[in-house]
């Protein structure tokens, strides 16, 4: 049996800590998305040294962050990685609404 980590509320937290004890000054801001103020949209930034990282999520935060460490400064992808991954994919599986797996003919 796998074990699972998913995108979710208790995930927030310890993505913050995370990003945190990675030396990161974490900023949190909210704008208001419609007048009646019943939906916001939040940006979560992470600054350290002359790099400043912004995201959506505090989730995609820690995601971008670890990306450049992985890759440094030559983070961008190259042609042929550009390739590669448009056409992983094209090949992944594609469901309907109800879950099924849609087969091209």
């Amino acid at each position: 049996m796998h074990k699972t980590i998913r995108i979710a509320g208790n995930t927030e937290c310890p993505c913050y800590w995370a990003i945190i004890k990675k030396g990161f000054e974490v900023t949190i801001s909210s704008q208001l998305t419609n007048v009646e103020g019943s939906d916001c949209r939040w940006t979560y930034e992470a600054q350290k040294d002359d790099w400043l990282f912004s995201a959506t999520t505090i989730q995609a935060l820690l995601g971008l962050i670890t990306m450049w460490e992985i890759r440094s400064d030559d983070w961008r992808a190259s042609e042929n990685e550009k390739n590669t991954y448009i056409e992983y994919r094209g090949q992944t599986p594609f469901y309907d609404i109800e879950g099924n797996e849609i087969f091209d003919e």
